[in-house]
């Protein structure tokens, strides 16, 4: 497992298909491929014709489409839900950075200077 050394000198693991996304990132990647799939193949065995009545009409539409459609819109609403919450998260990550290096200064100011030789 690769090592990437951090800018305040602390190792940190990094495995090879975290491509500096973090591992979060990769697992929501994988778990929306994995339901991708699924809806997929579940859409494709459904190909029978359904009637569809929306509130302007009625229509008829294929059990596939009508499948892909409620996931993607789905999808689309819970990505559209969490908007706010990553916002805030990315304001409040902005100020702990911030922080850090007002911290990590005061630090390097306070510390002390090399060590004086022995005195014979």
């Amino acid at each position: 497992m690769p090592v990437r050394i951090h800018t305040n000198g602390v190792a940190a693991a990094m495995p090879f298909f975290v491509f500096g996304g973090g591992l979060m990132r990769t697992l929501r990647l994988l778990t929306l491929l994995m339901v991708s799939v699924l809806a997929g193949l579940f859409a494709s065995v459904n190909t029978q014709p359904v009637s569809v009545n929306y509130l302007v009409g009625s229509g008829e539409l294929r059990l596939a489409y009508l499948l892909l459609g409620v996931v993607g819109m789905g999808m689309a609403i819970g990505w559209l839900a969490a908007l706010p919450r990553r916002w805030q998260h990315g304001r409040e990550l902005r100020r702990l950075r911030a922080q850090q290096r007002r911290l990590e200064a005061e630090l390097v100011a306070l510390a002390p200077s090399a060590p004086a030789p022995p005195q014979p």
